[in-house]
């Protein structure tokens, strides 16, 4: 990685808050898609002689607010819908439940091969990519705001490239960055091994809060701010011919249906990270097999876990 974009501060109102089984923070396939999306229009607008090849897109989040609504304390949070225009025969329209929510995050996205440049240069590529950004959607919600687009180029030395990652992760504070803790839902199974299914039950037992029988909340076995999270999807079904699947997005793609795939992730201070290839999430796929996942390849200081005694 040659360098990186810095988005910063992009205010999003209306974003997807339902993945699959999950809701709240919008699933990471959003946010590759969205990086995908602005690589090729970055391509077709010819912005630089050789195209930028995007590696990677890190997430930090510094607000988020889910739209729901308590009708007391401790009820189930319901999801806050908007009321329709009548129909032309003057009915009401039938609601169709969706999660949304605003937040404000901050992406960094890598860049292979960043060719040199001059400052001018730099200049032009950065209102070329504000000016893209602010016109594209994040997570099916509207971007209404960017404070600051930057691209960065790496020092080749590594002393040096340090230094500025870390001067670089510390101006995203306040706020969380997402990395994946599978390693977790491994090595966590244990502490449900008479069920069924211990995979499942490690999963879905960071997904509550869990008390004991005098209503005291018990601690978890290990620390971090660690919450389940879609990370891609796996086939269901065979691949389909193109135009074969009636009511398919287009006739010239290939189809078949999925299930999203889960794992665990974690939110970190951007701060503890020295290495930016270790925030970055990217595509991994094996159609074969029929797995579509997004990847991150955080790995946590201490080895056996950080174990609650």
């Amino acid at each position: 990685m040659d360098g990186f974009i810095a988005l910063r501060n992009l205010q999003v109102e209306n974003a997807n808050a339902i993945a699959g089984q999950t809701w709240g923070f919008p699933a990471i396939t959003h946010f590759l898609g969205f990086m995908h999306s602005l690589e090729r229009k970055l391509s077709e607008r010819s912005v630089l002689e050789i195209p930028l090849r995007l590696s990677g897109c890190a997430v930090i989040c510094h607000d988020l607010s889910p739209q729901t609504a308590q009708a007391a304390a401790y009820s189930e949070h319901v999801f806050s819908l908007t009321r329709n225009p009548l129909t032309k025969e003057a009915k009401t329209p039938s609601f169709v439940e969706e999660g949304r929510a605003h937040m404000t995050v901050s992406l960094i996205i890598g860049i292979d091969e960043l060719p040199p440049m001059d400052e001018s240069e730099f200049k032009a590529l950065e209102q070329a990519i504000k000016n893209i950004v602010l016109t594209q959607r994040l997570a099916g919600g509207t971007i209404k705001q960017l404070a600051a687009s930057r691209v960065v180029s790496l020092h080749e030395k590594q002393e040096k490239r340090q230094e500025q990652v870390n001067l670089w992760l510390r101006t995203f504070l306040p706020g969380y960055v997402l990395v994946a803790r599978t390693d977790l839902l491994v090595d966590q199974q244990h502490h449900f091994s008479g069920d069924s299914d211990p995979a499942f039950s490690t999963w879905l037992g960071n997904s509550k809060l869990h008390f004991d029988g005098e209503g005291q909340p018990l601690q978890r076995p290990y620390k971090g701010w660690i919450k389940p999270i879609p990370v891609g999807y796996k086939a269901i079904s065979p691949l389909y011919q193109a135009g074969s699947v009636a009511r398919s997005r287009d006739e010239e793609t290939p189809v078949r249906f999925v299930e999203y795939v889960y794992t665990l992730g974690e939110w970190l201070s951007p701060h503890r990270i020295n290495d930016l290839t270790e925030l970055l999430w990217y595509y991994s796929t094996a159609p074969e097999e029929g797995w579509y996942l997004c990847q991150n390849d955080y790995k946590s200081p201490n080895s056996n876990l950080t174990e609650i005694a």
